[in-house]
């Protein structure tokens, strides 16, 4: 388990923020962060897990705005790759972003 603050004076939209982390198995996480400031605040939880080589991780705020990514590697990350989705769950007029990333190679 782990607690984190901190106070940033240069950011003009979120000064303060307290989040804590958690590992209840080797392969799952879980965070929960509070951030605020003199006209806003914001809450988001969210989740990583991995499996062997690929990672999925997600989240969520409290303005309904939803993140899902997953993760890969292909033979010792000589091929990876992510597929990213968001989501703006309050407005049902938006469409989903959906994104799609690959690398070959060896990163440097």
């Amino acid at each position: 388990h782990q607690v984190t603050a901190s106070y940033m004076p240069s950011l003009p939209k979120d000064h303060w923020s307290i989040a804590y982390l958690t590992k209840p198995s080797p392969r799952i996480h879980f965070m929960g962060e509070y951030k605020w400031g003199a006209t806003n605040s914001e809450t988001t939880i969210g989740y990583r897990v991995h499996m062997g080589t690929s990672t999925v991780r997600g989240s969520i705020n409290s303005q309904f705005k939803a993140q899902s990514e997953i993760g890969f590697s292909i033979d010792g990350q000589l091929i990876g790759g992510k597929i990213v989705a968001n989501v703006d769950l309050k407005a049902n007029d938006k469409p989903w972003v959906i994104g799609l990333s690959l690398t070959v190679g060896q990163p440097s």
